[in-house]
């Protein structure tokens, strides 16, 4: 599993120079992209996990359900 810190960022808003909260929480780099002068809003982070396999998502007994309604889809166009 990986870690990712998402924080709000003081941005400058590209047309006018002001500065603005950022409205969603950023990755370091896509803040950057934006503004390469963005700077983190204190206390506004939040970790997320990301799970390594996009099976991870789903729980195991949905997992097991889909598994065997295929299997029977399978099984009733071969006969």
């Amino acid at each position: 599993m990986k870690h990712i810190e998402f924080w709000y960022w003081q941005l400058h808003d590209p047309v006018s120079g002001a500065p603005a909260r950022s409205t969603c929480r950023l990755t370091e780099a896509d803040a950057l992209r934006r503004d390469p002068h963005a700077s983190r809003v204190p206390e506004s982070c939040e970790v997320r996990v990301l799970l390594r396999h996009p099976d991870d998502y789903l729980p195991s007994f949905a997992l097991r359900s889909l598994s065997s309604s295929r299997g029977a889809g399978h099984n009733s166009t071969a006969s």
